[in-house]
């Protein structure tokens, strides 16, 4: 029995979305069930896929439920009309398309179709004026105006408008639920759906795992778009400088990787948990192990070591392991610190305790992968920043719905269905048939020499917007990629200069976002920061 809890902002946008978009519905089916040897994406922002795929698996059953009764209608009209009703679906179909997403981002098809729907238009207005035009000359005759009048009803028009209809009682329906499900801050009970035991729980487990295999071109598959990279190079053997020195004099001189990201991690971790003043603190930032490799193993005849005994992909690796990648960075699996700021921010309060802003969630949430690679007597210092854009704006819906009275939930309803009325009415026996191949289908990876178990996208990804949608939110992946490059090469640097490495390299190479960046020591010559800056020097006079 599943125990009541409070859903973060994304579980609840997402959960809400499985309701209102179908194409991200199936998306998320088809990731978590479609094979059921394939891994899990990481989730991000307190994410919890589990609870999102119930509810997309409740509204797939409803929906099914749905598209029989309106594939049964539309066979009935197809039986009793077949002339009327295959004219009047036909005419559906640029109205229907209109409403995807690639119909709309092609302009050349859109123009299409709009001038498609257009004419359909313009024919169905033609088809009704010269019907009314054969009522008001029929009308003249008592024994004819009957038969007319009958005419006009028939059973084709009478089984597509129940169609119709059906469709709009599904969307009212399911807006009347969600603005009384997903209230902020109420404990929500997630429904519990058929899936298999041993899926259930390894989805459950696996979205926190510190292990990602990644199916597609992205080791990073669940964290966003890529806002910024760099990477820094510096020679270990190389003495600090001292005066009367030989030039390029060497030494023998390396580091241990696994105890230098130890030395990382506490420095970072003190941003949140080591400040001074509690309202300084970053208290969503968290520091965690971060393992990928690519999803497609080769079983071989003594199996794979990433494959658990029960034939399903590993999702976490203890220690020891983990250690053992830190030190061996050209394996086939790379180990990255991955440091994670969550969207929401704390209440604003004054020192006499009065609330001046309460908590808010920008939902944007940043994660920077820290690599560090010793490799031929060099050290290889990489860090990239990726953001995970907000929940699509559609899911938001279930902030405004509690608050509007139950005539204004329905005009939210129709108010979202709009074109995507004719698509679910047209497409409904093709989704049923879909349906039920989809749930019969079975993978054996047994039979594969080599197998693709990676994950292809986190349920995070799949509902998000393509981009930041305000602002305020590109100022904060900014912000907050600069507070952690600064500490990263602040703590590296530290480190490397209790060793006795010379960091002169280090800081001519620390360029962060075109800007110039300078830390301690003596720098001699010229500095330019800025897009296409330039630094001369002059000879002296």
């Amino acid at each position: 029995m599943s125990v009541p809890t409070v859903l973060s902002n994304s579980t609840r946008y997402l959960s809400a979305g499985a309701y209102i978009d179908a194409e991200f519905r199936d998306a998320v089916i088809d990731e978590l069930l479609g094979d059921r040897h394939r891994a899990v994406a990481p989730s991000h922002g307190r994410t919890d896929a589990r609870t999102v795929l119930m509810h997309c698996l409740r509204a797939r059953r409803v929906t099914v439920a749905r598209d029989a009764v309106i594939s049964l209608l539309l066979l009935l009209g197809l039986g009793l009309d077949f002339g009327i009703t295959a004219g009047l679906l036909i005419s559906m179909v640029p109205l229907a398309l209109l409403s995807r997403r690639s119909v709309q981002a092609n302009t050349v098809l859109r123009v299409f179709m709009i001038v498609w729907a257009a004419l359909v238009v313009l024919g169905l207005i033609l088809q009704v004026m010269a019907l009314l035009a054969f009522q008001a000359l029929t009308s003249a005759f008592a024994v004819g105006a009957p038969a007319a009048a009958l005419g006009v009803v028939r059973p084709g028009y009478v089984m597509l408008m129940f169609a119709l209809l059906t469709a709009i009682a599904y969307w009212v329906f399911q807006y009347i639920q969600l603005s009384t499900t997903f209230d902020f801050g109420r404990p929500h009970t997630t429904p519990q759906e058929s899936v298999p035991a041993q899926r259930d729980w390894y989805i459950d487990q696996a979205q926190w795992g510190n292990l990602a295999l990644y199916g597609g071109e992205d080791p990073f598959v669940g964290s966003g778009e890529t806002h910024q990279t760099w990477s820094i190079v510096v020679e270990l053997d190389r003495k600090p400088p001292t005066p009367g020195a030989a030039a390029g004099e060497r030494r023998n001189a390396t580091i241990d990787p696994a105890d230098l990201h130890a030395f990382i991690r506490e420095r970072l971790e003190q941003m949140r948990t080591g400040v001074l003043n509690e309202r300084e603190s970053i208290a969503r930032l968290t520091v965690s192990d971060h393992l990928t490799a690519p999803g497609t193993l080769h079983r071989g005849g003594g199996g794979h070591p990433l494959l658990g005994p029960d034939g399903m992909p590993r999702f976490t690796l203890d220690p020891a392991s983990i250690d053992a990648v830190k030190r061996n960075p050209q394996g086939a699996m790379r180990y990255y610190q991955r440091v994670t700021v969550g969207a929401e921010g704390p209440p604003i309060v004054t020192d006499s305790g009065t609330l001046v802003v309460p908590s808010s969630d920008r939902e944007t949430d940043i994660s920077a992968y820290i690599h560090l690679a010793v490799e031929g007597r060099m050290m290889y210092t990489q860090c990239l920043i990726m953001a995970l854009p907000p929940c699509r704006r559609s899911f938001h819906v279930i902030d405004v719905l509690p608050a509007l009275s139950p005539i204004a939930v329905v005009g939210k309803a129709l108010a979202a269905l709009r074109l995507r009325l004719f698509e679910e009415v047209l497409f409904a026996p093709v989704r049923l048939v879909r349906s039920v191949f989809e749930q019969n289908r079975q993978q054996r990876p047994d039979r594969f020499l080599a197998y693709p178990y990676g994950a292809r996208a986190s349920v995070r990804e799949l509902g998000a917007e393509r981009e930041p949608t305000s602002f305020m939110q590109v100022l904060d992946i900014d912000k907050y990629s600069k507070l952690i490059s600064q500490r990263l090469n602040e703590a590296v640097l530290d480190y490397l200069e209790a060793h006795d490495i010379d960091t002169t390299s280090y800081r001519q190479q620390a360029i962060v976002n075109y800007g110039a960046w300078v830390s301690g020591g003596t720098v001699n010559g010229p500095i330019a920061a800025g897009h296409q800056a330039q630094a001369t020097q002059q000879g002296a006079s």
